[in-house]
């Protein structure tokens, strides 16, 4: 038995152990695609075949914690038998039959300790059963919060005034009356012509007798009420107490009297320590050592009891060494109240072989787990390396579409662990080839802004002869070279650079161009065919006649700048003006004061 656990074993190579590495070599191979070396198992030697077995060790340990505290709660009449234990360390709690693993259901539960209750009077109320209220501190009354304590609230009719302003006369005192007036309206030679009218003067307001005002008659002139919380006392019974001055103590219940005692609080805390023994050499097999926590194989080791001692296994291998450290991390956290209750030792043995090989006169390797090769280094690793160190040398400017190229080559090799790798690779190509559609789409832009532009303005500096035949005639009295040709330009340009981010936006990588000049020319190309419909849109416009708003906010734009740019000027002169007054008075108190 003491084999099964030695780290390695060197096996004879035979020819059925031959036979077996050469058929999952060329399986591995078949899983790669597009590399140059076929079933290339059949060509190989086998230099070395050895059992190297991976060890999965489990420790579970369940640890018992009791701890030892003061416990008290009010007393209520029960009968305890005579104190024996006056202090915690008297106490052992492991004499004690407490909850075992079976039986064991809460997270925690606390055990009183016989022998150590005793009954004393409570503390915080002195046997009283209450304590004064801490809300009122004893007088049974508090301030009353509506009044703040005063008793009275400010009247909200009239605002604390006592009055209100008299709504007949608007709070004037006085009143318009009409009256009848006799006046002279001519004469009949010497003789006046009497007539009346009507005529209006100020009379004293009979409602408020010329006071404006009226006595408010919420509060009776006074400008205060009496609080209707209070009553007017300004403090209003306890209602933590209710005006006894004194609550029941919360510690003793009312009872005035306490039983201490001590407790044990107990706690069961499970703990796992799992750890992977193998040679080293495997370690340098990526894909063997990313199944951690999926290993499968023979269960070669069981054991449990309530603490698993040192030295559990015969002999002195190496595996009864590991476990054994393991064991020891566990038992270091026994102390006087934490002990082992259970423990389980679990030991899983997976198969694993190693193998060295030559193909061509070069040596690689690899392991054999689960009836499959997993390659350390072999020719198609080195294969997937020296093309994706070539698509990073080929990656920008001319080499991007063979670089994007090798990358689908080293994908489709299917080599374990480079996928992080070309995908960092392939966001690269794929930052390349947008950046090259997009330099087609500026190119287009800044070739149509320096050149089709001014020939788009002198078209519409022309336009007047042309307008006098559209269907909704513009007006004919625009003079040439003013604000439409400018304002139709700059409306263009703007669609024009609109469109342009939003193109340069979107994702060009997934279109399949086989040359990188292609990707600038189908920039160009869809970016012209987008500018051409812009400028086709802005025709039909001007001919319905509707470019003549262009104008207009060309020349509204012009006068807001103005005055943006007025207003500026103002404001830097002001500021001028007001800092050299500041002066002026700064030199004048240095003067008054020196």
């Amino acid at each position: 038995m003491e084999d099964r656990y030695l780290r390695n074993r060197i096996l004879a190579i035979d020819q059925a152990a031959r036979d077996r590495v050469k058929d999952l070599v060329n399986q591995y191979a078949a899983s790669s695609k597009g590399h140059p070396f076929g079933n290339y198992g059949d060509q190989i030697k086998l230099e070395k075949y050895e059992l190297c077995p991976i060890y999965v060790v489990e420790l579970h340990t369940q640890f018992d914690n009791r701890p030892i505290s003061s416990k008290q709660y009010p007393y209520n009449n029960a009968s305890y038998g005579a104190r024996s234990i006056y202090k915690a360390s008297d106490i052992n709690p492991w004499s004690y039959s407490l909850l075992t693993t079976e039986k064991f259901v809460h997270n925690g539960k606390s055990f009183e300790v016989t022998g150590s209750h005793h009954v004393e009077t409570c503390e915080p109320c002195r046997g009283q059963g209450s304590v004064t209220c801490p809300t009122c501190q004893g007088s049974g009354d508090v301030t009353c919060s509506n009044c703040g304590g005063s008793g009275h609230l400010t009247c909200s009719s009239c605002g604390g005034r006592g009055y209100s302003s008299c709504s007949s006369c608007g709070g004037s005192g006085k009143k318009q009356e009409s009256y009848s007036e006799r006046y002279i309206s001519g004469y009949e030679g010497y003789t006046p012509i009497y007539s009346t009218r009507i005529a209006y003067r100020y009379v004293s307001c009979g409602s408020c007798g010329g006071s404006g005002k009226h006595t408010c008659y919420s509060c009776s002139g006074r400008g205060q009420k009496t609080c209707s919380s209070c009553g007017g006392k300004g403090t209003k019974t306890c209602s933590q107490c209710h005006g006894r001055g004194s609550i029941t103590c919360k510690v003793c219940e009312g009872k005035g009297r306490n039983v201490h005692c001590f407790s044990i609080d107990q706690e069961l805390k499970d703990n796992l320590l799992t750890a992977y023994f193998h040679d080293e050499k495997v370690a340098g097999v990526a894909e063997i050592m990313d199944k951690r926590g999926h290993y499968t194989g023979e269960r070669l080791f069981e054991f449990q009891a309530p603490s698993i001692g040192k030295g559990i296994f015969s002999g002195e291998s190496e595996m009864a060494a590991k476990l054994d450290s393991m064991i020891v991390t566990h038992a270091g956290r026994v102390n006087d109240t934490c002990h082992i209750l259970f423990q389980l030792a679990d030991i899983l043995r997976c198969e694993t072989w190693w193998v060295e090989y030559t193909y061509k006169g070069k040596r690689y390797n690899g392991v054999i787990y689960e009836d499959k090769f997993m390659a350390g280094v072999s020719p198609i690793t080195e294969y997937a390396d020296k093309i994706l160190k070539e698509a990073d040398r080929k990656l920008g400017g001319l080499g991007t579409i063979k670089a994007r190229e090798l990358l689908d080559q080293a994908e489709d090799l299917n080599v374990y662990g480079s996928g992080a790798r070309i995908n960092s690779l392939r966001m690269m190509v794929n930052k390349h080839l947008n950046t090259l559609y997009n330099l087609g789409t500026d190119l287009t832009f800044w070739l149509i802004a320096l050149f089709v532009t001014p020939f788009l303005y002198n078209f519409y500096s022309d336009l007047n002869p042309v307008a006098r035949y559209v269907f909704f005639t513009n007006d004919p009295t625009w003079p040439p070279y003013g604000w439409l040709p400018a304002m139709q330009c700059v409306v263009f340009l703007i669609a024009l650079w609109f469109i342009k981010v939003l193109i340069n936006n979107e994702d060009h990588s997934r279109k399949r161009h086989g040359s990188v000049f292609t990707y600038v020319l189908f920039g160009m190309g869809k970016y012209l065919l987008i500018a051409l419909g812009v400028l086709a849109v802005l025709m039909a416009a001007n001919y319905l006649g509707l470019s003549v708003l262009t104008g207009w906010v060309g020349y509204l734009s012009w006068q807001l700048i103005r005055l943006a740019l007025i207003v500026l000027v103002m404001g830097i002169f002001l500021l001028i003006s007001i800092f050299k007054w500041l002066w002026k008075v700064v030199l004048w108190l240095w003067n008054l004061i020196f």
